[in-house]
């Protein structure tokens, strides 16, 4: 399994837990006593997957106070899970300046993609899934996030098939 380590972005990891825009698409369920429990985090990965998925497709103006608690649980997972590494490099994550909600959105796009591909993922196909999922969340909620030139560049960039070399040559 993958080593967990995480570097984060300090400040905008509290701003996205304690701010939530919103949701509703599907009915998702926390799992029951998470914060009281010994956590076995591999028992959870299909709870992670589902909330991933529930904060991806409900759009942001609905169940505000759910999405906080949704968003909770997913960065405790993602941060403290032995089986996940995470690797956020700042050059990439620029637009969550102009929108700290995007944050977890790329990181479920990353660890969507690093569960499913197990340890055969990459650093850079991993931020690459976590920028793909942050464009198709961006056109899905573009009305209440308004335009955000950051991620219109990575719009660009997938159009023209440059994405992957793009994340590429920032990590490198």
């Amino acid at each position: 399994m993958i080593r967990s380590t995480m570097i984060f972005l300090g400040t905008y990891l509290m701003l996205f837990i304690t701010t939530g825009a919103g949701l509703g698409a599907q009915s998702f369920e926390l799992p029951e006593n998470w914060a009281d429990q010994e956590k076995d985090y591999a028992e959870y990965e299909g709870y992670v997957l589902e909330g991933i998925d529930w904060i991806l497709t409900t759009p942001l103006e609905q169940e505000p106070e759910h999405r906080k608690r949704v968003n909770t649980f997913l960065m405790e997972w993602m941060t403290n899970s032995p089986d996940l590494t995470l690797v956020l490099e700042l050059d990439i994550l620029r637009f969550i300046q102009d929108s700290d909600e995007l944050l977890m959105v790329f990181m479920g796009g990353y660890t969507r993609y690093a569960l499913n591909a197990g340890e055969d993922h990459t650093l850079i196909d991993a931020n690459t899934a976590g920028i793909e999922t942050v464009i198709e969340f961006y056109n899905l909620n573009r009305e209440e996030l308004g335009q955000i030139d950051r991620i219109e560049k990575y719009i660009k960039l997938q159009r023209e098939g440059n994405l992957r070399d793009h994340i590429q040559s920032v990590i490198n």
